[in-house]
């Protein structure tokens, strides 16, 4: 009969907190470290668990000091990412949802997850949490599941296998003791380019967690390990290594215990939010609450923006707002003033900084706090009172967005849809999309793309979002800014759509252009005026003669030059005149064709003549490309 082989847990508890304080192959060793510990007397509990093969434990030595333990518990989380290996429970995604799912097993240790990974002592204390580690797994493995439609037996037990592979990875890290040599001597932003020479790109997030997980175990309260990480900021680190320390800074904070240590003394919760929204922006003065290493982070995100950070902390703001904590010590009014303030300070271009969380929790507070009787308000009131001190319709429709965005915003998905088919409707300029000072700095692109990911990862339906999407597109078109690139206001031409400077807004966004522009197309610019093909006509001609639809008015060109067509689902550019076209397609170098002819691919010049350069006027008679799928 084969021998079983057990090992030896010592768990010791501190104020209910238990830790695995070694593994020890016999029991007279074990036992011999519990009595020293117990004889020591800092500790609540001491215990020793016998584990099989199986890691099954049995408790044979157990002793307590009164009070009771501690249960940790599961903070649910809404979103998991898809974790195929395990080398992607080290990226940040990753540690980023087990940081907000084992807040309080952080919380009561003082770590992140990126330590806990590489402490196999750590790791081992986590799955003795059992209503936390199997609440942990069954929960992350019914989220994932659901992404990947598959069965959530067979995620958890894939979960299972990673963990296990995690700690024996925590057990072997000898080969890595010159990696962390080298990050001391050289810092972040070399020992990063270091990893991707000497590193397949699989094994470098675990080399790279290790690295700080080692840097930060020296540091054992919040505001230390903040400040550790801020220091590595004076190195004058790359882009690369400015985004890993937001990494790890935004690991540290996402939690209201780490928050509430390094932002030090506050009145109130109105006072502490404020403080945070001004931190997330970059803004925090001495008027707030603050702290030394807070005030580095305030001129670190000012300087180097910081986006993980910023979204940890407007989180924990949007937290704040949705608890029954009051915001003042004054009464009812002194709430109202604190939330209108922090409404005021919370605007941004798009709506509310925080995102769908933070649009979420303002109803919600809203509803209790802004209320005129002790009747809480209705939604409905609730929404209008945010959308009124939102002075855009970019705003306006973003917030709406954002809402629909939450359960809580799609159980009234009929009024925010109606709000939002009410904005779309009245918006007739690409100027009202623009922020709020009348400035160009955001680019057409930029706001595009912005609203597409909003409108289609909302909560209304595929087509009423391509609809809102294409009056968006047509309205950038029709802008007569001079910084948003695209077509003027619309004249509808017969086959070829010429878009002219001579006519309204509304003519752009007729019927007859949607459906034309709701096909792939080439939009071409000339001198200020625009032109829509989409292949409804056989050819569209450019050149000199007054019968082409496209007319370049330039001796150099032919009066019949060139001609696009569409074939394949592909817009063919064909020369056919005697001096050449020279075409330039946007990130590549110039092409000249003679009786040739090319695809119009991504956006670019055309040029009706061999060399542009030759002819001091030439850029006058420049024609601008894109083609657009919408």
């Amino acid at each position: 009969m084969k021998n079983k082989s057990y090992r030896y847990e010592v768990i010791a508890e501190i104020a209910g907190k238990p830790q695995i304080d070694g593994i020890f192959a016999n029991e007279a060793d074990a036992l011999a470290r519990a009595r020293y510990l117990l004889a020591t007397a800092k500790y609540t509990g001491v215990e020793v668990l016998q584990v099989d093969e199986r890691d099954k434990p049995k408790t044979i030595f157990e002793k307590s000091y009164g009070g009771g333990g501690k249960v940790t518990t599961l903070s649910p989380v809404d979103d998991a990412p898809m974790c195929e290996e395990v080398a992607d429970i080290y990226r940040y995604p990753a540690r980023a949802t087990l940081v907000r799912a084992c807040r309080s097993f952080c919380d009561d240790q003082c770590l992140i997850p990126t330590e806990v990974l590489h402490d196999p002592l750590m790791l081992r204390t986590l799955e003795r949490e059992q209503v936390l580690f199997n609440a942990l797994l069954h929960h992350i493995g019914t989220i994932q599941a659901r992404k990947s439609r598959s069965k959530p037996d067979a995620r958890i037990q894939f979960l299972h296998l990673c963990y296990k592979q995690l700690t024996d990875s925590a057990k072997n890290v000898a080969a890595l003791a010159p990696f962390v040599a080298y990050f001391n001597e050289r810092g972040p932003s070399l020992t990063l380019e270091y990893l991707e020479r000497a590193l397949p790109e699989a094994e470098q997030p675990r080399v790279l967690s290790y690295l700080f997980a080692q840097y930060l175990s020296l540091y054992r309260d919040w505001p230390e390990k903040l400040k550790a990480l801020c220091e590595l900021f004076e190195e004058n680190p790359s882009e690369s290594a400015i985004h890993t320390l937001d990494e790890m800074i935004a690991e540290v904070l996402d939690g209201s215990a780490p928050i509430r240590a390094v932002l030090g003394y506050a009145p109130d919760l109105a006072t502490a939010l404020r403080a945070l929204v001004a931190l997330a922006l970059g803004q925090l003065d001495d008027r707030l609450p603050s702290t030394p290493p807070l005030m580095t982070l305030n001129h670190l995100i000012f300087v180097h923006d910081l986006p993980l950070t910023r979204e940890v902390i407007l989180h924990r703001v949007a937290r704040a707002l949705d608890s029954n904590t009051r915001l003042t010590r004054v009464g009812r009014k002194g709430d109202n003033d604190a939330l209108t303030e922090l409404i005021g300070s919370l605007r941004e271009y798009g709506g509310y900084l925080g995102g769908k969380a933070m649009c979420a929790a303002l109803t919600r507070r809203v509803k209790t706090t802004l209320s005129p009787t002790d009747e809480d308000l209705s939604f409905e009131a609730s929404v209008e009172k945010l959308l009124a001190p939102l002075n855009s319709v970019a705003a306006r429709i973003g917030f709406v967005l954002d809402l629909l965005g939450t359960e809580y915003g799609r159980r009234r998905a009929t009024f925010l849809v109606g709000h939002l088919q009410q904005y779309f409707s009245a918006a007739s300029s690409m100027r009202e999309f623009l922020p709020s000072d009348g400035s160009a700095s955001m680019s057409t692109a930029t706001i595009l793309n912005g609203f597409r990911d909003r409108l289609y990862n909302g909560g209304i339906p595929k087509d009423l979002a391509a609809r809102f999407m294409r009056k968006l597109e047509l309205m950038a078109q029709a802008s007569v800014h001079p910084e948003l690139a695209g077509p003027r206001p619309a004249r509808l031409a017969a086959n070829a759509y010429d878009i002219g400077n001579d006519e309204t807004v509304d003519m752009v966004l007729s019927d007859q252009l949607l459906e034309i522009t709701a096909r792939p197309h080439v939009l071409l610019t000339y001198q200020g005026r625009d032109y829509i093909y989409n292949g409804g006509q056989p050819e569209f001609n450019l050149g000199r003669n007054s019968t082409c639809d496209l007319r370049v008015n330039f001796e150099g060109a032919s009066r019949a030059h060139a001609v696009v067509t569409l074939k394949d689902d592909d817009f063919m550019l064909a020369d056919q005149s005697k001096n050449g076209t020279h075409l330039t397609v946007d990130g590549s170098p110039p092409v000249i064709l003679k009786r040739q002819a090319v695809a119009l691919a991504g956006s670019g010049v055309i040029f009706l003549g061999a060399d542009p350069s030759k002819r001091a006027d030439s850029q006058e008679h420049l024609i601008r490309y894109r083609r657009i799928d919408p």
